[in-house]
């Protein structure tokens, strides 16, 4: 690949030059990217959905009311130590997954970033992954405390506003209720860029806080709309990888409506099992639209900032350039 070709990630762009960058980005790293994510993020992600699938199924066993081997029938099923073990394991190596998702993703991006090549092996990808898997480890769990702790004190100005709107109009109580999920959406998308400053800074946690409060000043609603527009099309391409899970849910729900006392046959469970497996699979990949978009965020901020891709330019002043962005090749 010609170094033509190379996004300069330290530019300033407006939104749709953002956007552009990232598809741009996903589309000229896929088969790279793709691997390194399904090799080192992919094996917790998919033991973590081998559980789920699990449980699902025999909870879809239960349901039919059929005594099935290994059916969540009783309540003490739900409280055996199969099921708790099997519970914490989704949780533990969902956690381990998605440390592993976002770190290989950033590691990969910075490794194109420094090398100003596509050409990235797994290895190398690997190597940044172990340098930065703690910080991201402690940084998603500090994040999660964080933000559990936000939302809780947001909860008293909520309930208080529901108190005064109950005697008014029910609309108002509902427009508080959306407001709260949309301030708190607004939260979560904006201290995401965390994990983009620690890995590419590698610095600690509460220094990537004041960090964003340094460089999203003024920008609060940019970030936001980056990301919030990126995991909508997560979200939207998730449901439509799940489209077969969804029709097997309806049609078993219909025959178990006919014939109460019958199992989910061996087919229906293959499919759902299918259905999860490349819903998860898909998870990982998907999981790198706001995670790369909020890259070019964290840089069209530091651009602004500090200007660092002007000053590179003017110290090479005079040099033949060897990188360019093309906006509208995307």
């Amino acid at each position: 690949m010609s170094s033509h070709d190379i996004i300069d990630f330290n530019q300033t762009r407006n939104f749709s030059a953002k956007m552009n960058a990232t598809y741009g980005f996903i589309r000229q790293n896929f088969k790279g990217l793709t691997k390194s994510l399904l090799i080192i993020a992919g094996p917790p992600v998919l033991i973590s959905g081998v559980f789920f699938i699990d449980i699902f199924q025999r909870m879809m066993a239960a349901s039919t009311g059929a005594e099935a081997p290994g059916a969540f029938n009783t309540i003490d099923d739900l409280q055996s130590a199969s099921f708790v073990l099997q519970f914490f394991g989704i949780l533990l190596f969902m956690l381990v997954g998605g440390v592993f998702t976002v770190s290989t993703c950033f590691a990969y991006v910075y490794l194109y970033y420094e090398k100003k090549s596509t050409a990235i092996d797994v290895r190398d990808v690997w190597q940044r992954v172990r340098k930065t898997f703690w910080m991201n480890l402690l940084g998603m769990i500090a994040f999660s405390v964080f933000m559990t702790i936000a939302l809780v004190i947001l909860l008293i100005p909520l309930a208080i506003l529901m108190y005064l709107f109950a005697t008014i109009s029910p609309f108002l109580i509902i427009v508080v209720y959306l407001g709260y999920y949309l301030l708190a959406f607004f939260l979560v998308i904006n201290f995401s860029m965390i994990f983009v400053i620690q890995n590419f800074e590698l610095i600690g946690f509460f220094k990537s806080i004041d960090k964003i409060f340094s460089l999203n000043s003024g920008k609060w609603w940019s970030t936001f709309g980056i990301g919030a527009v990126n995991v909508y099309v997560q979200y939207v391409f998730s449901f439509l990888l799940f489209i077969p899970g969804y029709l097997i849910l309806i049609i078993q729900s219909t025959h178990t409506l006919d014939t109460p006392f019958s199992e989910p046959s061996f087919f229906t469970q293959l499919i759902m099992s299918v259905s999860f497996v490349l819903y998860f699979l898909a998870s990982i990949l998907l999981a790198t639209l706001p995670l790369i978009g909020l890259v070019f965020q964290y840089f069209n901020l530091v651009e602004s900032k500090l200007a660092r891709g002007l000053m590179a330019r003017i110290e090479t002043l005079g040099q033949s350039d060897t990188i360019t962005d093309h906006h509208g090749e995307y």
